[in-house]
């Protein structure tokens, strides 16, 4: 009856005023207004579909856009499928409705329609509350409730990871899209009623055992050891609420540690504390959270958590209606509120019903499918033994055991038997008359090449050259490199690659590491010896055939020693990838100490082809290696991604098709597929890119081809493992991970070097036992990798190569592909600078003063804000090594440099100071944080230097509003807080260094010390050591032994043990001075005594010191603290109150705070404390070097005959001598910027000797 039905629809619209409420706003405010039943009467569309249209007709329904300021937040619709079959789609939005609304709702409804069937109006109880009851009894309870739950949230969520890392099959985009799917899954009553006894052994719920199992789940596949899981609760914590409809659920952020490796029982119990404790604080609203904690924010994720276990507990509504047969039809939506979106509920009759509901931006449908089976997997293994650590749950199932460790890997064919150097000869016998080598003027056939290699043999076997040997080659590219090669080769030893270009320092250490039998590194005259093939006896596959070094973690470069039988299986298998055809020319691109060149050189000449070896000039530039393959008619290159990348772009601008090029194999970097390296192979059909993958320990291991079409290309993977290698996907016990889980990659087979030379323990720790196969070895590559479904392995990145900025993982490759996608960008390149800041070097062909910042532009069009790099580097062309690969350590440092005015007053200096602190910068008054590379998480940090050193707490707000040092000093006036008068003063707290600490003036404040952090090692701390007795909470020291004693004891709360570094002015000088005593006498290392124009107390008898009145006192105290100069013209005859004025003026919230009223009167009372303080003062001897910086204006008003202010009157204090350093300005301005130019680095230096 649709009369009916509307009437019904009216009535629990008009019963429950969430239904017909709507959201306005009124001058940028926004309200909410209850409508008046009638006027929010729903209307019920009714229209016929066929069963053919009603999946798409209801999907259509469901996502709906609600214009909630004039509609009501209830939408329906009758789709009518014949007279007898309707479907009723009732659309609620979620901030009038939740689950457990449902069945009052639909409970209601029956009501209602039951009684307009007989002509009535439904009689029902009156509501006992209505949502806006809630919302005010809610308000009350918040105010009540919200400090102490909100403190437990901000501790419990402190340093949250911003996004964890899940198994996606797609890296996140900028921006979500919000489209989604659904993936349902079940599991049976047996499983179920095992979960239900395994929560009873825990004294847990099932949703707490399934809760900690998704946490295992994740962290077995990557997610990390700090895992948050978001979970709604009903939050309908009163029986009043039980039959309201309305948004009464709350989400809550439930925050795993997995550190450990617990048990399942033992993160039952993590997971069973961090749930209660989250339910007894579930009152503050999820989005006030979000609010509070102000995360970094990003549109490419959810803040706190993207993953939710939703555990569906609500009784269902029960679906009935007078006179009808009424059943659930679900509906999904297409969009997804996040990554994983679990959602469980307990079967009435058993088991368990899942539904997964997953972004398409990031998830396959079978990746998700994957994620269901493997928790199930994991459920079922901890029901029958949950005393097993999480780490050695098996997730895997015999199908994905079986093909990742067997079927991928049956890679054994027969391997070569006959030698490299049997192999070559063979060779050179079969084709005597062919070119073998080309090199500029020089023409070898292979008979040339094994005549001349025999004779050098044989002169080098005379020499001591043979099995288990080292012959090193110094030698320039030539023909006479191959001779050597193969003349070492055929004497049974190995050949180590000396690149003549290296730094003889590392060229000695090589040498002396390897300890070859001789050095060539000039062609021998070998006229005399034997042109046959030598006979040595002896060989075996195992003994190395080269020795080429790689760089080392330690700095220390490191010997990989490849055994000859490692290499002919390489070569065999290279045969049949790339097939000999007559008269194929090879290039010989690669430098010989880059182990690609064996590759090339021997793969070539064993199979009778051309060897062509271009010079270093055209190695280097792109224009004329395009132009050589071309003059040569090159078919073969084997090259580094960039070097390819470049080629192909020079390539395309001189219109070298270079039809000639057939094969082109990458190696050595990840391959990545640029807009012109697609267009250089799309001219040429057939030409095929080869990417091949293997580290110096195993040489090439897996590789995989380009499909032909080149439109068919998509990211590259690094393939499948070449004959008689076995690849492996391991976790951190050495156990296989899932298709499609990220894990690291480790090598097994024919290919693994011997070892590092002469470095067993390095070698043991990377080559190590295999537990698939008895009595071998597997390489560790340090790389992570993941089998994908077909077979092929993805490298994913270095293990260390992740980057992590602001909490959040980054692949700096999602970055540079978004910036090729620029269209002046050729090739882009991005990294960390620092530690903190993203930088991008990128080549153009197009040079523009203004392309940076359009890049930067550009990119923030396309990533999300902490993804956007601080700074753009742009250059003509990136620097290669000798090998063609990528010279990171030759790209030019960022510039993040300012071109602002100066700072005009002493706040806006010193801010100018934290900002450049933080942002490792110059920073000018007007310049721009977040223009300079700033970014959230740098805001927050530069707000607590603002607080730590000024004791102001402005918020990241402020930041946001006034970005400038010059606007943000405008906001200091009036938040001054008594934090800046505390003892230990921290100016810089990070570091790992030994700290500096600064002793304060006769006044007790250390603020001016600030200045120096731009001078001293970001690195180092810095704390300033203040007077106490300046807050008024405790009484200020009697002497100066009692401050040092005092001051020591702060200095050890940080620094528990030395060397320290003391630094002090003026007054401070002696303080320090007397703390370096007392550590000296209790055994510490005092690594730095320094003192600005400081000297040792010598009043002589009868000297009376000059009266000071208060304006006196406040300039001196001034000068000394805020910079202000007393000696400025116009001030001598002001009064204290115009005095005071002009101080506040020029100083700012510095000044407002120390002319409060009470804090004044400490000052001035520590101030004119201190001659007492220095009459009964005896300096101790200390036993160091003295570090003295003295103000020279001063010294020149100073009696020539009084020597109390000369570096002598320290003499008798000092056992190891006085260090004078003079700087031209008075004793008060020793801390002021021109003063500290000076002071500083020399400061800094000394630090950096200790």
């Amino acid at each position: 009856d649709q009369g009916a039905l509307q009437e019904a629809l009216a009535d629990v619209v008009v019963r429950h005023e969430s239904l017909r409420t709507v959201f306005r706003d009124h001058d940028d405010t926004p309200y909410q207004q209850v409508l008046d039943g009638e006027v929010a009467r729903p209307a019920l569309k009714v229209r016929p579909v066929s069963h053919d249209q009603l999946d798409e007709t209801v999907a259509s329904a469901v996502r709906h856009l609600f214009d909630l300021s004039t509609e009501i937040p209830l939408r329906a619709e009758l789709l009518a499928l014949g007279p007898q079959e309707h479907i009723l789609t009732l659309v609620l939005h979620h901030i009038a409705a939740d689950g457990w609304s449902l069945e009052p709702l639909w409970r209601d409804l029956a009501t209602a329609y039951e009684a307009r069937l007989l002509g009535a109006h439904p009689k029902w109880d009156a509501l006992p509350v209505q949502y806006a009851d809630y919302t005010l009894w809610q308000r009350d309870r918040l105010a009540q409730a919200l400090e102490p739950q909100l403190d437990y949230w901000k501790r419990t969520l402190e340093g949250l990871p911003e996004r964890i890392e899940l198994p996606t099959d797609r890296p996140h985009p900028a921006m979500a899209s919000y489209r989604g799917e659904t993936h349902t899954f079940h599991w049976d009553a047996e499983l179920h009623r095992g979960l239900v006894e395994l929560a009873r052994t825990g004294g847990a719920t099932v949703f707490m055992v399934v809760h900690a199992a998704l946490v295992a789940l994740l962290h077995r596949s990557g997610a990390g050891e700090d895992i948050p899981i978001g979970s709604p609760i009903a939050g309908r914590t009163d029986e009043a609420l039980d039959e309201l409809v309305g948004f009464f659920v709350n989400t809550l952020v439930l925050r795993t540690d997995v550190s450990g490796d617990p048990t399942f029982l033992e993160l039952l119990a993590r997971v069973r504390e961090v749930d209660l404790d989250a339910y007894a604080h579930q009152d503050v609203p999820f989005e006030y959270l979000v609010e509070t904690l102000n995360p970094a924010r990003a549109l490419s994720h959810h803040p706190l958590f993207q993953t939710m276990l939703a555990w569906q507990n609500t009784t269902g509504a029960r679906l009935g209606l007078p006179g009808l047969t009424a059943a659930s039809v679900p509906a999904g939506t297409a969009t997804a509120r996040m990554d994983l979106v679990f959602s469980i509920a307990e079967h009435p009759e058993g088991g368990l019903d899942g539904q997964v509901e997953f972004s398409t931006d990031t998830f396959d449908r079978a990746t998700v499918a994957s994620l269901t089976t493997r928790l199930g997997r994991l459920l079922t293994a901890v029901m029958a033994d949950p005393e097993l650590p999480v780490g050695e749950l098996d997730l895997l199932d015999e199908r994905e055991r079986r093909l990742t460790l067997v079927e991928w890997n049956d890679t054994t064919r027969e391997q070569p038997t006959a030698g490299l150097a049997e192999l070559f000869e063979a060779r050179a016998a079969l084709t005597p008359d062919v070119p073998a080598v080309v090199c500029q003027d020089t023409e070898l056939t292979y008979a040339e090449l094994n005549s001349r290699a025999n004779r050098l043999a044989h002169l080098l076997m005379g020499k001591g050259a043979g099995p288990e040997r080292v012959v090193a080659l110094k030698l320039p590219r030539s023909a006479e490199m191959v001779v050597a090669i193969l003349a070492v080769l055929k004497s049974g030893a190995a050949y180590l690659p000396v690149d003549p270009g290296y730094p003889a320092e590392r060229i000695a250490y090589m040498l002396d590491d390897t300890r070859p039998v001789l050095v060539l590194d000039q062609p021998l005259a070998t006229e005399d010896q034997p042109d046959t093939n030598p006979v040595v006896t002896g060989r075996h596959p195992a003994q190395p055939a080269y020795v080429v070094y790689t760089s080392g973690s330690t700095g220390r470069p490191k010997g990989v020693a490849m055994p000859s039988g490692a290499l002919a299986n390489l070569l065999a298998w290279h045969g049949k990838v790339l097939p000999v055809a007559p008269g194929t020319r090879t290039a010989q691109f690669s430098a010989l100490s880059f182990d690609v060149s064996v590759q090339e050189i021997l793969s070539t000449v064993l199979s009778g082809k051309t060897l062509v070896i271009p010079s270093d000039d055209i190695r280097y530039s792109p224009e004329l290696l395009a132009d050589w393959l071309e003059r040569h008619r090159v078919n073969e290159l084997f090259a580094p991604n960039l070097v390819i990348d470049a080629l192909c772009e020079a390539a395309l601008a001189n219109g070298h098709a270079l039809p000639a090029l057939r094969e082109v194999v990458q190696a050595g970097e990840p391959l990545t597929l640029s807009p012109h390296m697609s267009e250089f192979f799309r001219q040429v059909p057939g030409r095929r890119l080869h990417n091949n993958y293997g580290p110096s320990e195993t040489h090439v291991v897996t590789a995989h081809t380009l499909p032909e079409d080149v439109a068919a290309w998509s990211t590259p993977a690094i393939g499948t493992p070449v004959d008689n290698i076995r690849a492996y996907v391991l976790d951190e016990r050495l156990r296989p991970v899932g298709i499609g889980v990220t894990g690291e990659l480790y090598l097994a087979g024919a290919g693994l070097a011997r070892g590092y030379v002469r470095r067993p323990a390095l070698t043991a720790g990377r080559f190590v036992a295999s537990p698939f196969d008895a009595g071998e070895r597997m390489y560790r590559t340090g790389d992570l990798a993941r089998w994908c479904a077909d077979g092929e392995l993805r490298f994913v990145r270095r293990a260390d190569d992740q980057v992590k900025v602001r909490g959040f993982r980054i692949e700096p490759g999602e970055i540079e592909a978004v910036l090729a996608e620029h269209p002046d960008v050729s090739r882009a390149l991005v990294s960390v600078h620092e530690g903190q800041r993203l930088v991008a070097h990128v080549t153009t062909g197009r040079p523009d003063p203004q392309l940076a910042a359009a890049l930067r532009e550009f990119a923030r069009t396309r990533l999300p804000e902490f993804m956007v790099p601080a700074a753009v580097v742009v250059l003509d062309a990136f620097p290669l090594t000798a090998n063609g690969k990528l010279d990171r350590t030759a790209l030019p440092a960022p510039e993040f440099a300012s071109t602002s005015r100066a700072a005009r007053s002493e706040e806006e200096r010193l801010l100018c100071e934290l900002f450049g602190e933080v942002l490792d910068t110059t920073v000018g008054a007007d310049d721009s944080f977040f223009d300079m590379g700033g970014h959230s998480l740098l805001a927050t940090r530069l707000m607590s230097r603002i607080k730590a050193v000024l004791g102001v707490e402005l918020g990241v707000r402020a930041l946001f509003e006034a970005p400038t040092p010059a606007a943000l000093a405008g906001r200091l006036h009036g938040g001054m807080a008594m934090d800046a008068l505390g003892v230990l003063l921290p100016l810089r707290t990070a570091g790992s260094r030994p700290p500096l600490f600064c002793v304060h003036p006769a006044a007790g404040i250390s603020w001016p010390y600030a200045g120096l952090l731009g001078h001293i090692a970001p690195g180092r701390p810095v704390y300033g050591l203040q007077a106490r007795g300046l807050t008024g909470a405790q009484p200020p020291a009697a002497a100066i032994e009692e401050m040092a004693a005092d001051y020591l004891a702060q200095i050890r709360t940080v620094q528990p043990s030395g060397p320290y570094h003391l630094l002090g002015w003026s007054f401070g000088g002696l303080v320090a001075h007397s703390i370096a005593t007392r550590l000296e006498a209790e055994g510490e290392e005092v690594g730095l005594l320094a003192v600005l124009d400081s000297f040792p107390p010598a009043r002589r008898p009868g000297e009376e010191l000059p009266e000071l009145g208060r304006n006196d006192i406040l300039a001196l105290l001034f000068e000394e603290i805020t910079g202000y100069d007393r000696g400025q013209p116009g001030e001598k005859d002001l009064s204290p109150e115009e005095l005071t004025e002009l101080i506040r003026g020029q100083s700012g919230a510095r000044a407002d705070l120390l002319l409060e009223q009470d804090v004044l009167t400490r000052v001035i009372g520590l101030f004119m404390r201190v001659p007492e303080l220095l009459d009964a003062f005896v300096p101790q001897r200390f036993g160091g070097e003295l570090t003295l910086f003295t103000a020279e204006e001063s010294a020149a008003e100073w009696p020539s005959d009084d020597p109390r202010r000369s570096p002598e009157a320290w003499l008798p204090h000092v056992g190891g001598g006085v260090r004078v350093h003079p700087v031209p300005v008075r004793h008060e301005h020793m801390l002021k910027p021109e003063a500290l130019s000076l002071i500083g680095p020399l400061l800094n230096a000394a630090l950096e000797r200790r």
